[in-house]
């Protein structure tokens, strides 16, 4: 039986979007309305192009080495990450883990004085939000050196981009232009007003139900924080599979524990058509039991990002690119153009903030320095930030066995570690893939409740060329979740020890020290 929600929502027709205080404060930072933009120097020798997590990194990296950088930025600075992705969806599922927690113990838990009221909850994640824009501020970036164009930007030629009538010569330039939300071929969904993430945390309140399309990151967290915020929530699947890139098991584990959340999963779901009405937007679905109809207040497509290429000229630039995939890059993230660099999601595969924020490192070092970096030497951590977690570095089981690597699988059960059922949170589990005959990590998964803390932990010893069974000379504190690493590890040297190393270490132990019969011998003969 699901816990009844928290609180009741209001009626439909407040649900709407506007630019309250904490979002002109926001705007204040990102996109200030009294900027003009500066006058453009004779050259630059840097450009970025996108004040996302790659831009910004690289465009203050390069400023603090001496090199004079422009930055151009379409609309806000700080890109998704601040505005529209991880800072407030993460602000959302504190809040709904409070809320859980209200529920689970009702007379004391940790969070009961920091529960916003159910009409402020959008308001205080945009609070949030506008609390940390300082850090990508325009006018800290002007600090820093930076100089800083909003507008868009387009080539003028190989080793020129315009944006408004200022020209910007460079000697290099690092494109970072992020990606959108991807949108869904529905007939009528367009005409529902469906929210993406760019529209989700304007929503003054919280909608009484929502209908969200895809089961990816986005997705799914969003489907279990408004669950337990008292959102009637059905989550929409075209197949059966929730985190399509992470292991099979995973997806399986999340799955059930939505359910058990008070989600309604929709598995091998096609939706045919969207209507909209006064009071929200009917689905017209065709599942397998049978075609059906889905009424839900508000629609959140979660269906994937593509990249945000358009108006720039990117054939004048001499950037190759295509348009699903993106701009096209080496192993050094250098373009076709050898002046022209890319980092973050307008050219990977992996678009989370740790994979935009090391790609963009990773192009600087290439573009300015003798030493080369190749992106496909680092591990890059990946985490859903549902309840618990799942953290992913290197490869799945999955991806393991299609390139033909024949790896060792080692699992820890969440239920083994000690803080976890201190804590009651047993459920999840570890799993860590070693290439047979090796103690190479090749990859991992965590799910639990802290598993983007730990996960880096992992990452760490893969990047350094450490070995699994190293980590078990490793002290962990006690009792923490990040103890089921130094399980695994234990594991490892454990099963290092085969019949035939336990002979020999036996015969070693007996030349050495002693037989038990010769000891106890020894003794008597002394007294």
């Amino acid at each position: 039986m699901v816990a009844p929600p928290p609180f009741t929502t209001t009626p439909p027709d407040q649900t709407h979007t506007s630019e309250d205080a904490p979002t002109r404060r926001l705007l204040q930072h990102v996109r200030p309305e009294e900027w003009k933009n500066p006058d453009p120097a004779p050259f630059y020798h840097l450009v970025v192009v996108g004040g996302g997590t790659a831009g910004l990194v690289a465009a203050t990296s390069a400023a603090t080495l001496g090199f004079r950088v422009a930055l151009v930025e379409r609309r806000r600075l700080g890109g998704d990450r601040l505005n529209a992705g991880c800072v407030p969806s993460k602000a959302v599922c504190r809040l709904a883990k409070a809320a859980a927690m209200r529920r689970q113990w009702p007379l004391r838990h940790p969070d009961a004085d920091d529960l916003p009221d159910p009409a402020e909850v959008m308001r205080r994640v945009r609070e949030i939000r506008a609390d940390l824009a300082e850090n990508d501020s325009a006018h800290r970036l002007r600090e820093q050196g930076v100089d800083v164009f909003f507008g868009d930007a387009r080539f003028l030629s190989h080793a020129c981009l315009t944006t408004g009538d200022a020209s910007l010569h460079f000697r290099r330039a690092l494109l970072a232009v992020g990606a959108r939300p991807a949108k869904p071929a529905i007939p009528g969904l367009s005409e529902a007003e469906y929210l993406t993430n760019e529209t989700l945390f304007e929503l003054e309140r919280l909608p009484a139900s929502l209908a969200i399309l895809g089961g990816g990151p986005m997705g799914c967290e969003m489907a279990l924080a408004f669950a337990r915020l008292g959102c009637e929530v059905s989550l929409l699947l075209r197949g059966n599979r929730l985190l399509p890139r992470e292991d099979r098991e995973v997806g399986d584990f999340l799955g059930a524990h939505l359910v058990r959340q008070g989600v309604r999963l929709l598995p091998f779901t096609e939706i045919r058509s969207s209507r909209l009405h006064r009071d929200g937007t009917t689905l017209s679905l065709q599942r397998p039991e049978g075609d059906e109809t889905l009424h839900a207040e508000k629609i959140l497509a979660a269906t994937g990002r593509v990249p945000d290429l358009s108006r720039m000229n990117l054939d004048t630039g001499l950037v190759a690119f295509d348009p699903a995939g993106g701009i096209r890059v080496d192993d050094h993230l250098r373009t076709s153009n050898e002046a022209v660099f890319a980092a973050g999601d307008c050219c990977l595969d992996t678009k989370y903030t740790a994979a935009a924020e090391a790609s963009a490192h990773i192009a600087l070092q290439n573009a300015f320095f003798p030493v080369k970096r190749r992106w496909s030497s680092v591990p890059v951590p990946r985490c859903t930030f549902t309840d618990p977690e799942i953290a992913t570095v290197g490869l799945t089981e999955e991806e393991a066995a299609r390139a033909g690597i024949a790896a060792t699988v080692l699992r820890v059960p969440l239920a083994e570690v000690d803080r976890a059922l201190i804590e009651g949170e047993p459920e999840g589990f570890l799993k860590i893939l070693l290439r047979s005959e090796s103690d190479t990590i090749l990859g991992a998964t965590l799910v639990s409740a802290h598993a983007g803390e730990s996960i880096g932990i992992i990452a760490t010893a893969m990047a350094a060329g450490m070995g699994l069974r190293k980590l078990d000379s490793v002290p962990f504190p006690y009792p923490t979740q990040a103890g089921a690493i130094g399980r695994a590890a234990n594991l490892a040297n454990r099963q290092r020890l085969t019949a035939g190393l336990r002979g020999l270490l036996s015969r070693w132990i007996g030349m050495r020290f002693g037989s038990e019969h010769t000891g106890r011998q020894e003794k008597k003969d002394r007294s």
